[in-house]
Order: C-alpha cells, then sequence, then structure tokens
C-alpha cells in the first residue's frame, strides 16, 4: 500500500493500534512517514504523518531515537501549529542529545511565550524542557518563571505541565542532598 493513502486512512479511523500494527509489519515504511514530516508535504500529510509518528514513539515498539535530529530541524522550518504540537511532542518523547541544543531550548521557550501557540504545543514545549532544566540549573529559575508568567487563563493540561516542570527542579534538587 501506498504509504500517503495509508495515512490519509487517519480521516476515516484514529485507530492508533491498527497504525501501530502497520508500521510494526512495515518498518521500512517508517522513513517514509518521517520524510512526509520533515520535508513538510502538503496538507494533510505532514500533519497526519506527524499524528502517527507520536503514537509510534509512544508505542515504545519502534527505535526512532535516530530521527532526534531531524525532528529538530523541523522545529525551525515550519510555523503549522499541528506538526510543532506533534514534532515537539515527540522530541518530549525521545532521549536528547546536545544536537541544537541551546536553539531547542530558546525554540520552546518562545513556544511557551507565544500567546498565540495553541496550548498543546506550549505544554509539550514545558515537558520538552524539563531535562534540559534539570541538567542546566542555571536555566530552571528561568524557565519557571516564563512558564509562571504565561499560565493564568490556561488549561488543566498546562498547569499539569507546570506542575511536573517545578517538581522536576524539587526532584533534581532533593538527589543532589
Amino acid at each position: 500500500m501506498d504509504i500517503r493513502r495509508k495515512i490519509l486512512e487517519i480521516q476515516t479511523s484514529r485507530d492508533k493500534k491498527e497504525f501501530i500494527g502497520y508500521f510494526s509489519e512495515n518498518k521500512c515504511q517508517i522513513n517514509t512517514l518521517l520524510n512526509l514530516i520533515t520535508r513538510l508535504e502538503n496538507y494533510p500529510l505532514k500533519e497526519y504523518a506527524s499524528w502517527v509518528l507520536v503514537h509510534l514513539i509512544k508505542s515504545k515498539q519502534f527505535d526512532l531515537e535516530h530521527h532526534y535530529n531531524d525532528l529538530v530541524d523541523t522545529l525551525f522550518k515550519t510555523d503549522n501549529q499541528t506538526v510543532l504540537r506533534n514534532v515537539t511532542c515527540c522530541i518530549s518523547l525521545l532521549e536528547k542529545t546536545k544536537y541544537r541544543e541551546s536553539e531547542l531550548i530558546d525554540q520552546c521557550i518562545c513556544f511557551i511565550s507565544n500567546s498565540e501557540n495553541k496550548v498543546a504545543l506550549q505544554v509539550y514545549s514545558i515537558y520538552t524542557l524539563i531535562p534540559f532544566g534539570q541538567k542546566y540549573p542555571i536555566l530552571m529559575k528561568e524557565i519557571k518563571e516564563i512558564i509562571e508568567i504565561h499560565a493564568p487563563g490556561k488549561t488543566a493540561a498546562y498547569r499539569l505541565a507546570q506542575k511536573r516542570f517545578i517538581n522536576s527542579i524539587v526532584q533534581k534538587h532533593a538527589k543532589k542532598k
């Protein structure tokens, strides 16, 4: 089956298990899936492909760590809120590397700071920043303040991400003692 047709099936079915099963049987198609995202194919392919990728990563059945750099690069090539949300979610679930580390931190802070961004993008940006805040304690206070400044009127998901960020700071300090 053509991967494009498979991805377009999302219009009629959001069956995550079925998509995970398809890619389990067709692992050679994963690179094509990634290309639909990183090459920013026309609507709705990049949006749907990035949604599928989120669920492939969440399933923990696929080794997708080696795509981290391409996903980070994608954050700097688009302003499509759906793609940004899904790719940031993917990055939040993958092991962080030093690749474009400071730029990624700045980009996530910008996503949180921009009130025009959808809350889900802001939330996944907070989750992406947690390991960086732990790695670089000097950033924790600044990131925490940015999250707090933009918290009023936000959703429960934002407040939960904020709480998890704060708890990660507490846990990091508790481990040092």
